[in-house]
């Protein structure tokens, strides 16, 4: 009876041991929720827009599931907010494409970090990571067209962050001297934050538990 209980013991201390795996802090992270429409005029749950030059669209081929979101110009942008721990490390990640029939020019697409105190007052900022429109009055070339490309990157909550905020918009690109244009598209957008040596170390035996169990 006792060696029963013991075992027992041992597969939920090794279930919640594998339960430490970190996960997205976005809600409506793939898009899915709300209403087909201009932004501006329809709500995407979870996420908070500004501007009318973006699309809540179900164009195929430009989306993962049912729905992804669209910018054509840099009045237009989004973002989402999240509880944060100061000193604490995080991973930002989106997705995202420009088409054949839509080619992103002179524009960059840009993913950033930004940090609010308790307050919601401005902490603090920095850039993710960027996809690069065609720029071909300087004879450089953008990202792949009609590719998905994960952007992705790393950022540190400062001192005195409560809150961190993913944020994608358009920039126009440096030097830029021509007409710009096309659209960008995003989807599977996440925030996860990364976990310390000793959450790792659970994990890593918590699997190797499940693993001896099975």
């Amino acid at each position: 009876m006792m060696r029963k209980v013991v075992i027992l013991a041992g597969v939920l201390l090794c279930s919640a041991m594998a339960a430490v795996a970190p996960a997205n802090l976005l809600l409506n992270d793939g898009f899915e929720l709300g209403e087909l429409g201009q932004l501006g005029s329809v709500t995407v749950d979870n996420w908070i827009t500004w501007g009318n030059s973006g699309w809540h669209h179900s164009d195929d081929g430009l989306k993962f599931d049912d729905k992804g979101i669209k910018f054509w110009w840099d009045a237009t942008g989004m973002y989402q907010d999240f509880a944060a721990s100061v000193g604490a490390e995080y991973t930002f990640e989106v997705y995202a494409i420009t088409s054949q029939t839509e080619p992103l020019k002179g524009w960059d697409a840009v993913v950033k970090a930004e940090w609010l105190d308790a307050s919601w007052q401005f902490v603090a900022a920095e850039e993710i990571g960027r996809f690069f429109g065609e720029k071909d009055d300087k004879g450089i070339a953008g990202d792949p067209i009609s590719t998905w490309k994960l952007i992705s990157g790393s950022a540190t909550a400062p001192e005195e962050a409560a809150y961190g905020r993913i944020v994608m918009v358009l920039e126009q690109a440096d030097n830029w001297e021509s007409t710009t244009g096309g659209a960008i598209y995003w989807d599977n957008a996440s925030v996860v934050m990364i976990p310390e040596p000793l959450s790792l170390a659970l994990l890593g035996a918590g699997a190797l538990c499940l693993r001896r169990k099975k």
